[in-house]
This record gives structure tokens, C-alpha cells and sequence, in this order.
């Protein structure tokens, strides 16, 4: 069973939006202010970074299943 369409293009718009927000949160570790973070928030910011990658890698994945199957 396909799933519609209209669920690819929202699967598409929710990737680009955390590509945007990845682009931003890599903009923080270069900032003045990321310095100002204890060893424990650097893990943290660089342990949500990693999640935020994982995430986008699958809904990558899904698209591109999502365009074969199609």
C-alpha cells in the first residue's frame, strides 16, 4: 500500500528544517558563547547534535525508500 504523496513532500519540508537547525546548532560550537559551556553541556550539545544527524540520516533514508517505491 503507497503511502500518499503529500506525506513525502512533509517528510521532505521536516528534513530541510532540521538541516536548517543543524546548520544553526554548528554555528553555536563556533561561537564565543560555546565556550562559556561546562564539559557537561558541551557533551550534551555535542550528544544532540549526533541524535539531530541520526534523525536526518533516516528521514533521508525514508525519502529515498519513499521515491523507489514509487
Amino acid at each position: 500500500m503507497k503511502k500518499p504523496v503529500h506525506h513525502a513532500f512533509r517528510l521532505r519540508d521536516a528534513l530541510n528544517l532540521l538541516v536548517e537547525l543543524e546548520s544553526t546548532l554548528t554555528q553555536v560550537q563556533s561561537s564565543d558563547s560555546f565556550h562559556a559551556f561546562t564539559s557537561r553541556q558541551r557533551v550534551e550539545y555535542h550528544d544532540t547534535l549526533g541524535k539531530l544527524r541520526d534523525l536526518i540520516h533516516d528521514l533521508e533514508q525514508d525519502i529515498a525508500q519513499e521515491q523507489l517505491a514509487s
